[in-house]
């Protein structure tokens, strides 16, 4: 057993950093970014690499994963809030095809896209995405993801 002060540990840096984005990546955009961009920093590939594949380091490495995932999601809302659209779409496209059942991911490129004034493009994420979930899940695409659909089909304007 490693005993450790916690800032010392990546894992943990990362984990309070983005807690502390997590309460102003809405009301306060450009302080969040920073930090998420600290945090993201931080990885270096895989979670837990070499911990082996006990219940315990499984059970960790979903915890991180998925932390790291709402951090990038968290950086995206904020990066829209400021107006970035284009700025993102070059690292949404990514995540959103390694996770192309992460609805979140979609909205954000969705959003992304048709602000940029690819609308087509986003409309065809959008018919991708639905055809994914339906076909791995049998499910429809979530209120979210069908309500940032529906406007770009009314071509509303996206609020920042």
């Amino acid at each position: 057993m490693l005993s450790l002060p916690e800032n010392d540990i990546d894992a943990s840096h990362f984990c309070n950093l983005t807690r502390q984005a997590a309460t102003l990546h809405r009301s306060a955009p450009g302080q969040a970014i920073p930090l998420l961009n600290q945090a993201l920093a931080l990885w270096r590939g895989p979670a837990l690499l070499d911990t082996g594949q006990g219940l315990i380091s499984r059970m960790a490495y979903t915890r991180l994963t998925e932390t790291r995932l709402t951090a990038y999601e968290y950086f995206f809302d904020a990066s829209l809030r400021l107006g970035q659209h284009r700025e993102i779409i070059t690292e949404l496209h990514p995540l959103h095809a390694r996770y192309p059942l992460r609805e979140r991911f979609c909205e954000q490129l969705i959003t992304a896209l048709y602000r940029s004034g690819r609308q087509a493009e986003a409309l065809d994420v959008y018919h991708r995405t639905r055809r994914r979930l339906a076909d791995n899940l049998g499910l429809e695409p979530g209120d979210a993801l069908r309500a940032e659909f529906e406007k770009v089909l009314r071509r509303e304007p996206l609020p920042v």
